[in-house]
């Protein structure tokens, strides 16, 4: 496995333009920021508009997309919604048992994950649906991962 992803930051997407303006080719924008050259490539094409590259504007239309991104199933179906603060607060579900319950109630299904990650958004953080878990932790505990672990071997 490669490198761990991460999203670029306004201060890269400076120098990318700073780069780009002195006429480096991506491939080499890429090696010197230690990036991929599709990410670089991904970048442009994503936020470059008639008048140029501007790394504020990209910066922020960025933050929008990761915002919609979160615009989950929960967020988008109040029924739904309402179904598992109801099953997590009320019956003292977990996210499986809600997500299993979800399948046959509604006609669409959504998996524990995406319920843990509504509990632990901005929204149900807000609530305090963490609280109503078996351990109630206000913030998730990011696991490491296998790479991680071999690494430190």
């Amino acid at each position: 496995m490669g490198k761990l992803y991460t999203h670029l930051s306004l201060e890269e997407r400076v120098k990318i333009n700073q780069m780009r303006a002195s006429d480096l080719s991506l491939h080499k924008i890429a090696v010197l920021l230690g990036r991929d050259k599709s990410t670089i490539s991904r970048e442009f094409k994503r936020n470059t508009h008639p008048l140029g590259y501007f790394p504020d504007t990209a910066n922020n239309l960025a933050k929008l997309r990761r915002r919609k991104a979160q615009n989950n199933k929960i967020n988008k179906n109040c029924v739904l919604k309402k179904f598992v603060k109801d099953k997590l607060i009320n019956a003292k579900w977990s996210p499986q048992m809600i997500a299993a319950r979800v399948k046959t109630e509604f006609s669409c299904s959504i998996s524990h994950e995406t319920i843990y990650r509504y509990i632990y958004s901005l929204e149900g953080r807000n609530l305090g649906l963490y609280k109503h878990l078996m351990y109630s932790r206000p913030a998730r505990r990011i696991k490491a991962s296998r790479l991680t672990l071999h690494q430190t071997k």
